[in-house]
């Protein structure tokens, strides 16, 4: 005695079920990038526009100015072709043995300046006893990176202060922490929810939303895990937690 039953049906419905869920993601994805160029080239336009009025009046300040404004939104462009790339990318980490405090102490070097500009102080609080461990060692410094940017970028463009703190430690439980924390604006607890999804930004039109969604892929290729403690006004707490 047997028992068929045709399921062409059920898999015809379920495969229009992951068409139909893929085509909602493509959509959301292109609408979002849609945004951020649109912000971008309403940036250049106006940078174009002061451009001319400088050629026409023999303004060099409104050229200077018009010209950077066309310079700051291409980078702007650029960062987020680059970033879009990494996301999409799916080659696989090439896992080294480091040292994770060479890394942080290489991207504070690098983000010092920027920091400095903005009356910020970008210092290290990083345990000397941390062991090696086996990490894409491009992949983390990318990571450090982004949450450093963005720690800069969490201070008002008018502020006057502010610390990061870039700190490392081992915990015997979780495993091997860094983390960059700073007392800018917070992120509200609505953004917190969705803050690593892609084209997801606090910064409004100067950011693409895809710089944590980057750092959080990474992390996952680890094994890892990031977690974000925040608060408006008093500042956010990123911590990556790595196996050893």
């Amino acid at each position: 005695m047997g028992y068929f039953k045709d399921m062409r049906d059920v898999i015809r419905l379920e495969q229009e079920l992951v068409n139909s869920e893929r085509m909602a993601a493509v959509g959301q994805t292109v609408a979002g990038i849609a945004h951020g160029v649109k912000n971008f080239l309403h940036g250049m336009k106006l940078g174009a526009f002061m451009i001319d009025t400088g050629f026409e009046k023999d303004k060099s300040e409104s050229i200077r100015k018009g010209w950077n404004l066309v310079r700051k939104n291409i980078d702007r462009i650029s960062k987020m072709t680059k970033e879009m790339l990494s996301l999409a990318s799916t080659s696989p980490p090439v896992f080294e043995l480091c040292s994770l405090n060479d890394i942080a102490e290489e991207v504070c070097e690098q983000m010092r300046a920027g920091a400095e500009e903005r009356g910020i102080r970008l210092i290290t609080d990083l345990d000397p006893a941390l062991p090696p461990i086996t990490v894409d060692s491009e992949g983390i410094l990318t990571c450090l990176m982004n949450l450093v940017l963005n720690a800069i970028e969490a201070f008002p463009e008018d502020s006057t202060g502010g610390q990061i703190t870039v700190s490392s430690r081992e915990d015997p439980a979780a495993g091997i922490c860094l983390q960059v924390k700073d007392t800018g604006g917070g992120i509200s607890k609505e953004m917190r929810k969705q803050i690593f999804e892609s084209l997801v930004s606090t910064k409004g039109a100067r950011g693409t939303g895809l710089g944590l969604a980057i750092t959080h892929k990474i992390v996952r290729e680890h094994g890892g895990t990031i977690q974000v403690e925040s608060e408006l006004n008093k500042g956010s707490c990123f911590t990556i937690i790595l196996p050893r």
